[in-house]
Order: structure tokens, then C-alpha cells, then sequence
């Protein structure tokens, strides 16, 4: 789909709400980062009868960087919920799959840490294992995002 001025407001918007955030984020107003994102989320989208690409990976994008912001708040299962509303937006193995995959894995990093210390041995080990399966799989896309781009035998597909 062509760019249009539909297109160019959103994606306006969606920057100021990203420097909104960022805004937030720099004076160590986390919660109000989260804020600003979220209006992004609730934004009206242009064309929501098609699938937009830029659309999709502002969306994938902002569900990354929430769930970032929700993982500084301890916030776990808020930031589990933003990558997999993330994940919708980008099916593909694309650099945005693989962001919001590397992102995953960091959440069950931290979770691989709290079970640990709270003793629970088994269910930690689960969550290192998917922070580990997570990890790797985000290599695995964006070596194939850099493949494709240099025109490398390799990749496995959009």
C-alpha cells in the first residue's frame, strides 16, 4: 500500500508518543513511559480493512519497547501479554519477530531469576530453557534478516 496522509499522521503520531515516552523514561518515570505507549496502542489505525506493513511493525515495535518497560516495572505477565499482542503484528521472520522473540527471552530470564531464588528449582529450569529457546531463535531471525539482505543462501523465508 502507498503511503498516503493517513499513513504519514499515524506515523507521526506514533513518534511523538515514542518521544513522549522517552520523555517519561529519562526522568525515571517509567509508569509514565508505559502511559504514553499505550495511547500508541489505542491509536486509530489508517486502513484497518488491510494489512499495513508499516502499520505492523510500529505495532510489533511499541509492544516490544512496552514490554521492556513493564520488565523494568516487575511487571511479568504485562510484559509476557505485550509480546504476544506483539507477535500478531509480525509472523514472519522478520527483524521485528526477532526483537520482540529477544525481548521474550529476556523476560524469561528474569523470571528464570526470581523462581531460582524463590527456590523453585524445576520451574526455573522451564523458564532458563525458554529463555535460551527464545534467544536462540531471535539469532536465527535476524541472522536470516542479514542473509536476505545481502542476497546469502540461508534464509528461511520473509
Amino acid at each position: 500500500m502507498a503511503v498516503d496522509l493517513e499513513m504519514m499522521a499515524f506515523l507521526s503520531a506514533a513518534r511523538a508518543f515514542h518521544h513522549e515516552a522517552n520523555v517519561h523514561e529519562a526522568s525515571g518515570d517509567v509508569p509514565g513511559a508505559i502511559g504514553a505507549l499505550e495511547r500508541l496502542v489505542r491509536f486509530p489505525r489508517p486502513h484497518p480493512e488491510a494489512q499495513v506493513v508499516e502499520i505492523d511493525e510500529v505495532m510489533a515495535d511499541v509492544r516490544a519497547r512496552l514490554a521492556e518497560l513493564r520488565l523494568r516495572s516487575r511487571d511479568l505477565a504485562g510484559a509476557s501479554a505485550d509480546i504476544e499482542a506483539g507477535l500478531v503484528y509480525a509472523p514472519h521472520r522478520t527483524y521485528f519477530r526477532g526483537l520482540l522473540l529477544q525481548v521474550d527471552g529476556t523476560i524469561e530470564e528474569r523470571r528464570f531469576y526470581l523462581l531460582a531464588d524463590a527456590g523453585l528449582r524445576d520451574e526455573a529450569e522451564k523458564a532458563k530453557a525458554r529463555a535460551l529457546e527464545r534467544s536462540e531463535e531471535a539469532v536465527s531471525i535476524h541472522e536470516d534478516v542479514i542473509r536476505r539482505s545481502l542476497g546469502l543462501e540461508g534464509g528461511q523465508g520473509r
